[in-house]
């Protein structure tokens, strides 16, 4: 499978924060991995490179490595929501959510997914179901 969008993003932005030159990047860093654009690499090559040069510009200072939630799901298929998605939803959840532990929280947005949209939890959510799913916790707010 081709690397995603989101992924082929962070690299490129990883590149500037780097200041990798074009020649550079493509004839030294992609050719690494026997490639001339980004859009060529698998998902798996792709979330190499991306810890590598990710690595690189935190040893530089020039990129903050810190994980946030769900980021371990930017190599799923693109039909899926993305982690800033999610993290949003959750973040929607636990301002009008009833539970004050976190995990009783959470399973109570699995529950309020599947009625909604019909998937397992948050984590089967596809792109295609977000807009319901905000608008459903919206109208909880009002």
């Amino acid at each position: 499978m081709k690397a995603n969008r989101a992924q082929i993003i962070k690299i490129h932005a990883l590149k500037s924060r780097l200041g990798l030159s074009e020649d550079d990047y493509r004839n030294g860093t992609l050719a690494s991995f026997g490639v001339s654009s980004s859009k060529d690499l698998t998902t798996g090559q792709a979330n190499e490179l991306i810890n590598k040069l990710s690595d690189e510009g935190q040893k530089m200072g020039v990129w903050n490595k810190k994980k946030k939630k769900y980021d371990h799901l930017w190599g799923r298929p693109t039909y899926f929501a993305s982690p800033a998605q999610l993290r949003k939803i959750e973040a929607m959840w636990k301002n009008v959510s009833i539970f004050s532990k976190p995990k009783e929280r959470a399973d109570a947005l699995d529950t309020f997914i599947n009625r909604i949209v019909g998937v397992m939890g948050i984590l089967s959510l596809e792109k295609a179901h977000v807009e319901k799913v905000v608008k459903a916790i919206e109208s909880m707010k009002q």
